[in-house]
């Protein structure tokens, strides 16, 4: 949803009638996982993607349809089908699409939009069978607004506050006097976010690589020629202070990533000693190998135990064999990606 917010915050506001398409339920392979979203304007305009462009101009002629007063309609894609190769259907999967008017929602959406804009967490469902409650939607702000059916709104809610916990979404079955009724649930949680110590050269592919995949980055950098605003034009926040000043103010989660990229102890020992007891979902390094066995044997002297320090990836990033600023920055974003999605251990096995 964080995607196509502000295409849709800005149609809206220009009067435009618009559809959703919703990615609910994804069989074998297919580009994107459930919960990816696009948007379509009367004018046809599209932002967003549901594949790998496979069936956005078919979504397209189905949103049309929508805008113009159609029903809610859960469109299926599958190889199989006669139309696939019209269509281009071709990874072998089967996907579930749900298309609904988002006018018929009044102000909650608003206010969905003013918690993405704000980056505050925020809760959807929208009921995807039978056909009478399909496109009815609940939302969960700072209060509940909306309604599916009052026999399982409140089995929604609960829903919708489980999914706040664990993130992503998932496809609900809730009985409504023996009939089952399915409702997708999704949650839109704040944008990870990525502390980058030290405006190097290899910060800024870093940041701008960032960016393009939505986190929020914050580089920390006392020095004023590196730290310049013109060389930083892709950073959400540039703190100007020393590490040990900048990290004592930050709050830190799972979602927080922390990388230090001058090698330098001035600059590394203050972050390594702030972060590696917090929360941080991934804390790296750059340097060699030698330059961090020195780290980590001034680290030790400091009572860092081993279970600690395991943490610290350094050499930091993927192997991909590349040098340069911009291949060692394309390293440390995939490793970030890897384990934002669970294909590489936030503790580094020790070697």
């Amino acid at each position: 949803m964080r995607e196509v917010a502000a295409d849709i915050r800005a149609w809206l506001e220009r009067g435009e009638r618009l559809a959703l398409a919703t990615l609910v339920h994804v069989q074998r392979s297919a580009p994107r996982l459930p919960g990816a979203h696009c948007a379509v304007a009367e004018s046809g305009a599209m932002v967003g993607a549901i594949s790998a462009g496979c069936v956005e101009s078919d979504l397209i002629e189905w949103s049309r349809s929508v805008v113009a007063g159609g029903s809610p309609r859960v469109i299926s894609y599958d190889v199989a089908d006669a139309d696939a190769m019209r269509i281009g259907l071709t990874c072998g999967g089967m996907i579930e699409v749900l298309v609904e008017s988002l006018s018929d929602h009044g102000g909650a959406w608003d206010k969905v939009l003013d918690c993405i804009e704000r980056d505050q967490a925020v809760a959807l469902a929208v009921a995807v069978s039978p056909d009478d409650l399909r496109g009815r939607r609940m939302f969960l702000t700072d209060d509940t607004a909306g309604t599916i059916d009052p026999a399982v709104d409140a089995a929604v809610v609960e829903a919708m506050r489980q999914q706040l916990i664990v993130g992503g979404s998932s496809n609900l079955e809730v009985d409504r006097a023996g009939e089952p009724v399915r409702v997708f649930v999704e949650a839109v949680a704040p944008p990870p976010s990525l502390i980058v110590i030290g405006a190097t050269q290899t910060a800024l592919p870093l940041i701008r690589m960032a960016h393009e995949l939505d986190f929020h980055v914050t580089v920390v950098d006392p020095r004023e020629v590196f730290a310049a605003a013109d060389r930083l034009q892709d950073a959400d926040e540039v703190i100007r202070e020393w590490p040990d000043r900048a990290l004592e103010s930050m709050r830190f989660d799972e979602n927080t990533y922390v990388v230090a990229l001058t090698h330098d102890e001035k600059f590394d020992l203050p972050t390594l000693r702030k972060v590696l007891r917090s929360d941080v979902g991934y804390i790296g390094a750059l340097g060699s190998r030698r330059t961090h066995a020195k780290r980590l044997e001034k680290l030790r002297e400091e009572g860092f135990t081993e279970a600690e320090l395991v943490r610290i990836h350094s050499p930091v990033g993927l192997d991909l064999g590349g040098r340069a600023p911009a291949e060692i920055a394309l390293s440390v974003i995939a490793e970030i990606t890897a384990i934002r999605y669970g294909r590489a251990p936030r503790i580094r096995p020790a070697e």
